[in-house]
């Protein structure tokens, strides 16, 4: 069941040489909410992501997205308010354009207004209304359309574009999506464009739809002078062909038309691959939550559908005032800005640059005193030290989450079960030392999954009851240590009042209290600064605990009374 050796000597080195060699077995998902998958709908997507329409849908998108603090042009006027220069550019309510879109109204909609003066997000996004604290519940909405079963583990292609035609409620989902970016208005009005226009989204537009038709329309009869890696390349481009027509061939036929009533096209067809790519997120495809825009120190979060209910919710995550932009991150994994980079150029297609890296978030990059290049900027395409340390991990975790379900699927657990993850909390324990080293940056944002996941797998071990005390001891005390230097980065990034800072406080509370109670020695032989008396212990534990009890309080359980008819 697991692809590892059940060995306590499995390390660090022995998972980071698996890796890699499952690396060199396949290609990487260029859709991270996406796997990998050999069926011929994947290979036919992949082929037309991976050609020069990737060069040019980049080119047209990077300029319509979120640069957190980079220089935007925009003819719109803002007020900027008086405060530090690294705060996010607000506006003046009076100043703001709404945006009424003929979408169904969400379960729940807060004190938020969507507009179309923006000066990122193709101009569109959801700003706060009014201001509001941490943890305020903006959004509860369904998924208008989930995945296909399978769609799940391929990269994103046609078969999600043939499943919305086939669902009940089509029309409506085809016409909903017109809205969405690249919009309907704005990929039919390409045509129009001449030298005389100056608009730069029509030109943006016009750049992307060219050449979509472009691939779509290559030659017919593959040419049998050329390589085989060509010859494959263009049967990949007339299947793909083959397969657009039919999907408007069963538009016609169930009736499926635009909201102007025209008949779908084959760019219709292909502008919606794009809308669902730059647009969906791994639960499915939402209207409004597609609404908000990226950005790499967001202001909200979305949560995933939890069990029993159909809906996901977006909440503030700190202070947002009136007239703020409401963001959300588009990746749901912790990553390094080259990482960040890379993931949202190849799935949403756009570029977050380095400008907006300031202060202790662009120490929190540095390798060795220097900010790595991403490949966008020409730094090498080979995996990079941090690619290695987020592969590493990402394989730890996908492991700890099979042992967890192993144990709770088991009717009895033996001692033995548990030998897994003992070995697995020092593989990930050497992982974090031989990071931190070689990226010779302590507070490095590649480090935080990785004590996340020492925590996780600390509280898995000290389940098991075969332990000795003083292995109980040792893992108390590694816990703690793991919470104490997660608590500061986690900071960092995600501010004070962030939910997953109460949940580290939490376990770094339970874990002193345990420890002041059983052994306080323990405690001082951590060594922490200042920390070598029971008072200190004691006081440190109580604070903790009244920050864990603070934040908690910031995020009520009230979507269900928002949910009721």
């Amino acid at each position: 069941m697991f692809n590892t050796p059940h060995s306590p000597t499995y390390t660090y080195k022995q998972l980071i040489k698996q890796v890699q060699m499952e690396k060199e077995e396949q290609d990487e998902d260029p859709f991270g909410l996406f796997g990998d998958d050999d069926d011929d709908d994947d290979e036919l997507a992949a082929s037309v992501n991976a050609m020069a329409m990737a060069s040019s849908l980049v080119e047209a998108a990077n300029e319509k997205i979120v640069l957190p603090h980079g220089n935007v042009t925009t003819t719109t006027t803002f007020a900027k308010r008086p405060g530090n220069d690294n705060e996010r550019q607000r506006e003046d309510l009076s100043s703001l354009k709404t945006l009424d879109l003929a979408w169904p109204d969400p379960i729940y909609k807060g004190k938020i207004l969507l507009v179309s003066s923006l000066p990122l997000g193709g101009g569109r996004g959801y700003v706060a209304s009014e201001t509001l604290p941490p943890g305020n519940l903006i959004l509860i909405e369904s998924p208008m359309m989930e995945w296909p079963e399978e769609q799940l583990g391929t990269k994103l292609g046609l078969v999600s574009i043939k499943h919305l035609l086939e669902t009940s409620n089509a029309s409506q989902l085809v016409h909903d999506i017109e809205d969405f970016h690249p919009t309907k208005e704005h990929v039919d009005s390409h045509h129009h464009i001449d030298d005389t226009t100056d608009n730069e989204n029509y030109e943006q537009i016009s750049r992307m739809i060219q050449t979509l038709e472009l691939e779509y329309s290559s030659s017919s009869e593959v040419e049998e002078d050329i390589g085989t890696e060509e010859r494959h390349h263009q049967q990949q481009q007339q299947q793909f062909q083959h397969d657009v027509v039919v999907l408007v061939e069963i538009a016609r036929e169930k009736g499926i038309c635009s909201r102007d009533g025209s008949a779908l096209t084959a760019i219709d067809i292909l502008r919606m691959l794009l809308a669902l790519r730059y647009n969906g997120l791994e639960s499915g495809v939402y209207r409004h939550v597609a609404m908000l825009n990226h950005d790499d120190y967001p202001n909200c979060t979305k949560l995933f559908p939890t069990d029993g209910t159909s809906y996901s919710e977006v909440r503030t995550t700190r202070t947002v005032q009136a007239g703020e932009n409401l963001t959300i991150s588009y990746l749901s994994r912790v990553v390094s800005h080259a990482s960040r980079r890379k993931l949202l150029w190849e799935q949403h297609r756009f570029d977050i640059g380095a400008s907006h890296l300031k202060g202790e978030r662009y120490r929190m990059e540095l390798i060795g005193n220097k900010l790595p290049p991403s490949p966008l900027d020409g730094g090498s395409v080979e995996q990079s030290l941090t690619d290695r340390i987020e592969s590493a991990t990402e394989e730890l975790e996908k492991m700890r989450t099979e042992i967890e379900a192993s144990i709770q699927l088991s009717p009895t657990v033996s001692a033995e079960i548990y030998e897994i993850p003992k070995a697995m909390e020092q593989s990930v324990l050497e992982l974090y030392q031989e990071s931190k080293q070689q990226l010779e940056n302590v507070d490095h944002i590649v480090l935080i999954p990785i004590l996340s996941l020492h925590l996780e797998i600390c509280a898995t071990v000290i389940k098991d009851n075969s332990l000795s005390n003083s292995m109980q001891l040792g893992v108390l005390a590694r816990q703690t240590l793991s919470a104490y230097r997660l608590l500061p980065l986690q900071k960092s990034l995600l501010g004070a009042d962030h939910f997953d800072i109460a949940r580290t406080s939490l376990d770094l509370a339970n874990a002193v209290s345990e420890l002041l109670s059983r052994s306080v020695k323990t405690l001082y032989e951590l060594k922490l600064p200042s920390m070598n008396t029971f008072g200190v212990w004691s006081s440190f534990e109580q604070r903790i605990r009244k920050e864990h009890i603070r934040i908690k309080a910031l995020y009520p359980h009230d979507a269900e009374q928002h949910t009721k008819p």
